[in-house]
């Protein structure tokens, strides 16, 4: 991927995420805080608290979050992720807009939405470029990426443009569109290039890998482009996906092994072995230290006198100098195995360094499921309170754990619905002196929101349930 010298790269902000038959939505539209309005650089945060019933949509957020970064940095999208798709439909629609301020003497901004379709097709194999690929060769199907759009409205040389498509995957006749917008890619030689990119289109879709953001296909468009300010949409919002946008969901980190740790680092997610060595090149050892620097710093702050400590010995791999990296927790002189740690001090320290980013880096972004898994919920309303008034990135979390709907903002709140046609919306009536966690337990009894946020009737059910299986029970007796 090559972009022009000197250019400087904005602040991207997810400002809406719609989805289409995507696991339990049917249809659902959440819509951030920050994105209602321009958020002047280094002054605010966006944080996205996500609550709900069991099954109602919370985690697919996360998880379509986590396609996104997949998609839009050109990698192989794992596949797992084919069984996200709604059961009875052919695909799933993705669509995310993007809020990209320029730090420039002027400051503007753009609107960007990619959306894109996903599908389900025939796992032959393993891909061998997929990190993934002793999982997805499990799967009886794999992620087919297709109907890519990215529209676009703001500046745009000099003149304000309303929102218009700037790049398709769709077209008919040629493998981009539209045509009028087909010179700002590939200059005059679009006849030139067009077996190039349609190689560069069946390989993507082979490898279950977006057409626009492939390495190859970008790299098409800079050999023959001007480097238009479309193109450098492209490189903006892939570098973005690269380096600030991180999702952790339960389906790829390792979150809910008792086998293995993920720490997140610029390379992507590490997972280090909890019950032996983990291996790595040295470059990767030098970002994990640099990462468990970071992580010892905040530590002790919230767990007395706790810090992660790497044990290393130099090693050979593939010809070059590398490590050999063993876990540790230690507190003053008492040094123990992380593995003999709780699952919450585990968790904990796994997401530490991302925690540490949303604090201080407007640029990134952070999607975690289940955040409030095995932490005490004390501790996970102060880091949340922090986040929203001293932190500058975006933080997008989903939680059983009551606690956050007591110290965050109601705006910064979605609640999901039990119609899987409108999965989330944000609660009505909430005054100033209401405690929103109070509201919503009444809600869940007595709903009077425009959507019904829980079934109600459950209960019975539940209970006649358990009566029924307990009768089968003492018949088997």
């Amino acid at each position: 991927m090559k972009h022009k010298e000197g250019h400087i790269l904005p602040t991207v902000r997810i400002q809406k995420i719609e989805l289409e038959n995507f696991k339990s939505v049917a249809h659902g539209e959440l819509v951030f805080s920050c994105g209602r309005k321009i958020v002047p650089q280094d002054t605010e945060s966006d944080i996205l608290g996500i609550y709900g019933q069991n099954g109602s949509g919370k985690t697919a957020v996360i998880e379509s979050i986590a396609i996104l970064k997949r998609a839009m940095s050109g990698n192989p999208v794992p596949a797992r992720y084919s069984e996200c798709i709604s059961p009875g439909v052919e695909y799933a629609g993705l669509s995310f807009t993007f809020d990209l301020q320029y730090p420039v003497n002027n400051p503007f901004s753009r609107t960007i939405t990619y959306s894109f379709k996903i599908g389900a097709v025939p796992n032959e194999r393993a891909d061998e470029s997929d990190e993934f690929k002793s999982i997805s060769s499990l799967f009886p199907n794999k992620v087919k990426i297709f109907d890519e759009t990215i529209s676009a409205a703001g500046l745009f040389n000099g003149e304000i443009q309303k929102k218009q498509d700037i790049l398709t995957t769709s077209g008919k006749n040629y493998p981009i569109g539209p045509v009028r917008k087909i010179p700002y890619y590939v200059g005059n030689e679009k006849d030139t290039v067009i077996v190039d990119l349609e190689v560069n289109k069946r390989s993507a879709s082979k490898d279950s890998r977006s057409f626009i953001f492939a390495d190859e296909t970008l790299d098409l468009f800079f050999e023959h482009c001007d480097y238009s300010e479309y193109y450098q949409i492209l490189i903006e919002l892939k570098n973005y996906a690269g380096l600030y946008l991180y999702a952790v969901d339960t389906r790829t980190s390792g979150m809910g092994a008792v086998l293995s740790v993920p720490l997140n680092i610029r390379q992507g997610v590490l997972g280090l072995n909890l019950m032996g060595t983990s291996g790595m090149p040295q470059e990767v050892f030098e970002e994990l230290e640099f990462c468990v620097a970071g992580i010892n710093k905040v530590l002790p702050a919230l767990v007395t006198d706790l810090k992660l400590e790497l044990v290393h010995d130099e090693v050979v791999i593939e010809g070059k100098k590398g490590q050999e990296v063993r876990l540790f927790s230690r507190r003053k002189n008492v040094r123990i195995p992380l593995r003999d740690e709780s699952a919450g001090i585990i968790k904990l320290i796994s997401i530490l360094s991302l925690i540490t980013a949303a604090y201080n880096d407007r640029s990134i972004t952070v999607a975690i499921d289940e955040l409030d898994a095995g932490i005490y919920e004390h501790l996970l309303g102060e880091i949340l309170y922090g986040l929203e008034t001293y932190g500058k990135g975006q933080f997008i979390f989903t939680s059983h754990n009551l606690r956050p709907l007591e110290v965050l903002k109601k705006e910064n709140l979605i609640f999901t619905t039990s119609n899987p046609e409108n999965r989330y919306i944000r609660l009505k009536g909430v005054g100033r002196t209401n405690n929103l966690r109070s509201l919503y337990l009444k809600e869940i009894l007595g709903n009077d929101q425009d959507e019904q946020i829980y079934d109600a009737a459950k209960r019975q059910r539940m209970i006649a349930a358990f009566m029924k299986a307990g009768v089968g029970l003492a018949e088997d007796k």
